[in-house]
């Protein structure tokens, strides 16, 4: 484990290296990352000039979801989804070859290789947001809702990373890894809205079939009280299922890769 950590650290220590060579795009990217998070606010305060709830989420209740969505969106930012978005690259031009004979677990070196910096800012400013969205509540969330909202947090980061290596999975197979990539980044927009908005049908595919809505909306849920232990259950159960198949499926293709050339 020590091993893997310090290797993660020489990949990041790369990374911050790489993204300060060229600072005009190190500083573009901030930018970029502000004013996304900002449309996204603004668009639901448009919303609440003309309605005081939104699929039951008051305005403080609804900060708290987009906070949580955005702080999702960060960790996945810093830690994986540069790897994720060049993954159809490694696999076309081979890079993915040379993590192979790497002496480190290859799933390690595809997870991990690349840290993308600039979400560092994005990961402070969605905390200050989220802890701004629970101070304007008009009462204190116990112990055991901060908790369970953690808990529902770190299960949803997990779905979210399984189903980026369940899709990683499937680009080693496949020739039309870009379009899965712009597929899935398309579909990952339905975390950012929240459950209650769908009909009953659709809220249960996306909170336990495919689980896009676990990343955002349970958590919140729980840090409002409005989550049972049944739901904690069911999620826990969700999320590792998730996360064993897509490990496994990735595991899989990986032994069925046959390089670039082939």
């Amino acid at each position: 484990m020590i091993r893997y950590f310090r290797l993660w650290w020489h990949f990041f220590l790369n990374s911050l290296s790489r993204e300060l060579e060229y600072k005009s795009h190190f500083l573009t990217m901030i930018v970029v990352d502000v004013v996304w998070y900002s449309t996204q606010i603004a668009l639901f305060e448009v919303i609440f000039l003309h309605t005081n709830t939104i699929g039951g989420f008051t305005k403080p209740e609804m900060t708290i979801f987009l906070a949580t969505f955005f702080l999702s969106d960060s960790i996945n930012e810093f830690l994986f989804a540069k790897n994720f978005w060049t993954m159809s690259e490694n696999v076309s031009k081979g890079d993915l070859d040379f993590y192979l004979m790497k002496p480190v677990s290859t799933t390690f070196m595809v997870l991990f290789r690349y840290v993308y910096i600039s979400a560092i800012f994005n990961l402070i400013g969605c905390i200050i947001l989220l802890l701004w969205g629970v101070s304007l509540l008009s009462y204190s969330p116990t112990i055991s809702d901060i908790l369970n909202f953690l808990l529902l947090f770190i299960l949803g980061n997990s779905i979210l990373l399984s189903l980026q290596v369940l899709l990683s999975g499937i680009i080693i197979k496949s020739i039309a890894g870009e379009s899965i990539v712009n597929s899935f980044y398309s579909t990952f927009q339905i975390a950012g809205k929240p459950d209650t908005i769908f009909s009953y049908l659709l809220r249960k595919f996306f909170l336990y079939i495919f689980p896009i809505s676990m990343i955002a909306s349970l958590p919140t849920k729980a840090l409002l009280s409005q989550i049972g232990i049944i739901e904690l259950f069911i999620a826990a159960i969700v999320a590792t299922i998730y996360f064993v198949g897509a490990y496994k499926f990735f595991k899989h293709s990986l032994k069925k890769y046959s390089g670039a050339s082939a």
